[in-house]
């Protein structure tokens, strides 16, 4: 009640009870917390949100060998995306984001490509935009990227080039994930799994 949504023509817009979204957001995590502005606020709190980051996410598998294993949700890497990259049903990895988070996506594209060595898993970035504007055609199918996992990078999760893009591909049958700072935004609604930075209270 009170809330009105509109088209950008004028035409209204009918809210449902499935529009509703809720959020764990709070006061506290825009706090600037005693700093002048917010950007000194995150250049003071960077090693802190890397340390959250990898908390729980890791773990030692050997104390002998000291090799490590990597612990992630089922949020963050949902069961159907883990099975196809299993059974090489993944062919595809696109990493993508605008700004300094297109940076971001080209640096987790070299370091997995790095990592994985295997010449037949084609690993790449782009800006979110190249790839909805010069990627992907009217006349693609609905399963046209259905051996394609897309990883976009934002900082608020509100980016529109890439939320647009997200919405594209899989209506092309590809699978999403998503790293973001801000939880619950936009995009944490539209991909199948998502991995925060920090604690997703980055504001």
């Amino acid at each position: 009640d009170g809330i009105k949504a509109m088209f950008y023509d004028g035409t209204q817009v009918e809210l449902e009870e499935k529009d509703i979204k809720h959020s764990d957001i709070t006061s506290r995590d825009i706090d600037r917390q005693g700093f002048p502005h917010y950007f000194l606020k995150e250049i003071m709190e960077s090693p802190d949100s890397v340390e959250k980051t990898l908390q729980n996410r890791w773990k030692i598998k050997d104390k002998d060998s000291k090799s490590y294993e990597i612990t992630l949700e089922e949020s963050v890497l949902p069961q159907s995306i883990q099975k196809a990259l299993v059974n090489n049903k993944i062919k595809r990895i696109f990493f993508v984001g605008q700004g300094t988070a297109g940076v971001a996506a080209m640096v987790c594209a070299d370091i997995l490509n790095y990592y994985i060595e295997d010449l037949s898993l084609l690993v790449s970035a782009m800006k979110a935009s190249e790839l909805s504007g010069f990627k992907l055609n009217d006349h693609d199918s609905a399963i046209s990227m259905a051996d394609t996992l897309v990883i976009a990078i934002s900082q608020s999760g509100t980016t529109t080039d890439t939320n647009c893009t997200i919405d594209m591909v899989k209506k092309r049958g590809a699978q999403t994930l998503a790293i973001v700072n801000r939880r619950d935004s936009d995009i944490t609604f539209k991909v199948d799994g998502v991995m925060y930075t920090s604690t997703g209270r980055d504001i």
